[in-house]
């Protein structure tokens, strides 16, 4: 440690976390612990620790947005509308698609009949009901990484102390990280809708995750 103390053991050091988006900035020695930094394309907000919350991955503009600010150590990437004729003859031409897709609905739904090419809804699709995620956890978590989690959690309201208390305790190893924080989350919330709403989650912002989940899914029905 870096000051006088009362210890009787040393503290094991502390290891910078690459799924984390961190790396080593300094080495552990008998009076410093490890620091680490955010690699390139990755950012911690100054309020927060990089070894204990980890770091984010910046974000990249859209192609209707130009780079205002770059992605920094502590901010992440500026994002701001480009200023293009060319988006605004877009957006027309998108707006007047969903006037036209209005109208049909209308058609649709008007009190005196259906248009002959209308559709009724699908039904949900059977592997967003109901499941026992306790049968799936592990193999979720192969197909999502720390960030997506801690992601998913934050979003589904998971208090941010119980969060920090399970990275502490678990703070050398990611994967039970990720296993606690689900497996907690899904204690708390309950089984009744559970992974209709893991899934609506990660179809925000983890499309190609939530749709690798519903595969998983699919496939035990298969072979059961």
């Amino acid at each position: 440690m870096d000051q006088r103390n009362g210890y009787h053991e040393c503290h094991t050091c502390f290891r910078c976390d690459a799924e984390l988006g961190q790396e080593t900035l300094g080495d552990c020695t008998v009076r410093q612990n490890t620091v680490c930094k955010c690699a390139k394309g990755f950012f911690c907000a100054e309020n927060r620790s990089v070894e204990s919350d980890g770091c984010s991955q910046c974000q990249h503009c859209t192609l209707c947005e130009h780079y205002a600010e770059p992605c920094t150590a502590t901010r992440d990437t500026v994002c701001k509308p480009s200023r293009n004729h060319n988006i605004t003859y877009a957006l027309l031409g998108v707006f007047t698609l969903l006037s036209l897709c209005f109208l049909f609905w209308l058609l649709c739904h008007a009190k005196t009949g259906h248009h002959p090419q209308c559709k009724t809804q699908p039904a949900p699709l059977p592997e967003l009901e109901d499941i026992d995620l306790n049968d799936y956890l592990l193999e979720f978590l192969e197909k999502m990484n720390f960030e997506t989690v801690l992601y998913a959690v934050r979003t589904m309201r998971l208090p941010e102390p119980i969060i920090d208390a399970i990275q502490r305790d678990h703070r050398d190893d990611t994967k039970e990280q990720k296993y606690q924080l689900l497996k907690v989350w899904y204690e708390r919330r309950g089984s009744k809708g559970a992974f209709p709403e893991l899934i609506s989650t990660l179809q925000s912002n983890k499309k190609q995750v939530a749709e690798e989940l519903i595969q998983i899914v699919k496939s035990h029905r298969q072979q059961s």
